[in-house]
């Protein structure tokens, strides 16, 4: 099951690049957006895609920070 904040890559589709799973996997499907497609929904029995790392209840990793001049959040430990 993919979670809200997993960081994805879909193994047919290597030329989106990597993924951030937008909401937790409902009904079989699964909203991603990819850092050079977009927002897309994918059926994950399909089997397409590869879960890179889970954040929940861990430190934010670097690469996903965001800029706290922008009012985001930065460095936070998300629930788990």
């Amino acid at each position: 099951m993919y979670l809200r904040d997993d960081k994805v890559k879909h193994t047919k589709k290597p030329e989106w690049g990597s993924g951030i799973v937008l909401e937790d996997e409902k009904d079989g499907k699964v909203a991603i957006k990819f850092r050079d497609a977009g927002k897309k929904t994918i059926a994950t029995a399909m089997d397409f895609l590869h879960r890179v790392y889970r954040i929940r209840g861990r430190l934010h990793p670097m690469s996903l920070l965001r800029s706290p001049d922008k009012g985001e959040r930065c460095g936070t430990v998300l629930p788990g």
